[in-house]
């Protein structure tokens, strides 16, 4: 009988122990953190990235439009109707003159920058007429969208001049987009 209950006992069987287990258990738990951690680092990363990249062309339009607007620009007006056949205020309106290709006849012209609430994004869009190239394409262009609020006009290209003068040799427009990032456009317009 005795002999009957050892062979119960036996070492030799496959497994394994407690303290095998709970250490196999904690270091697969500390692996899967690591792991966890590394791809909420990554997924917030591709998440910055992509809104840096949203906001880019916003950027790229409006100092393309503004600063060619403002430099061409032989009078500035903030707050005035957009014009275009539009009584909409602007937040900047340039006029100046263009020519057609081959005219030394001036045309006026008319550029305005007005901001368009669609639903509750906030955009900016140029309203442009009078010149040759101002076609149904190119006469109301939203050149900024997602904006957290209304761009400030300052007079200063670092953007710290908050006061407006549209005597002032720098036009400058200091727009925050919807993530928060904020930029300046400036343009030195030609003062007679």
């Amino acid at each position: 009988r005795v002999l009957m209950l050892n062979k119960g006992l036996r070492r030799d069987e496959a497994g394994f122990t407690l303290p095998e287990l709970l250490m196999a258990i904690t270091i697969l738990g500390l692996i899967i953190v690591s792991i966890g951690g590394s791809v909420g680092i990554v997924l917030r990363l591709q998440g910055d990235t992509a809104n840096r990249l949203a906001s880019s062309p916003d950027y790229q339009n409006t100092a393309d439009y503004f600063t060619g607007d403002g430099q061409s620009a032989t009078a500035v007006a903030a707050g005035a109707p957009a014009g275009c056949g539009s009584t909409t205020a602007a937040l900047v309106t340039f006029t100046g003159a263009d020519y057609a290709a081959g005219s030394t006849v001036a045309i006026p012209t008319t550029r305005s920058y007005v901001v368009v609430t669609n639903g509750t994004a906030i955009e900016l869009h140029r309203r442009a007429c009078g010149s040759p190239s101002d076609d149904a394409a190119n006469a109301n262009i939203v050149v900024a969208r997602s904006l957290q609020a209304a761009p400030v006009l300052v007079s200063s290209c670092d953007g710290t001049t908050t006061s407006f003068s549209a005597s002032a040799p720098i036009v400058g427009m200091r727009v925050t987009e919807i993530d928060g990032t904020t930029f300046t456009v400036c343009a030195r317009r030609r003062v007679a």
